[in-house]
């Protein structure tokens, strides 16, 4: 796995969707803080990414907290 083309496709993806966003808040996000429309579509768009790449992943993350991999 190259791991640098990985992340760079995520943060790719992550900037392209965030350009939808309009900064709106819309929630607290799993740490507590305010999550923005902005952060919830990069995060969506980050863990898409890694997801479809390493499928067995487990995910910590700001907004939705522990993403638990789906095993073997």
């Amino acid at each position: 796995m190259d791991y640098y083309n990985l992340i760079f496709l995520a943060l790719k993806e992550a900037n392209k969707s965030i350009k939808k966003a309009k900064g709106i808040p819309l929630a607290r996000g799993a740490f507590g803080h305010i999550t923005y429309d902005v952060d919830k579509l990069a995060e969506e768009a980050i863990v898409k990414v890694l997801r479809e790449n390493l499928s067995n992943i487990s995910i910590v993350s700001e907004e939705a907290g522990y993403l638990e991999g789906k095993g073997e």
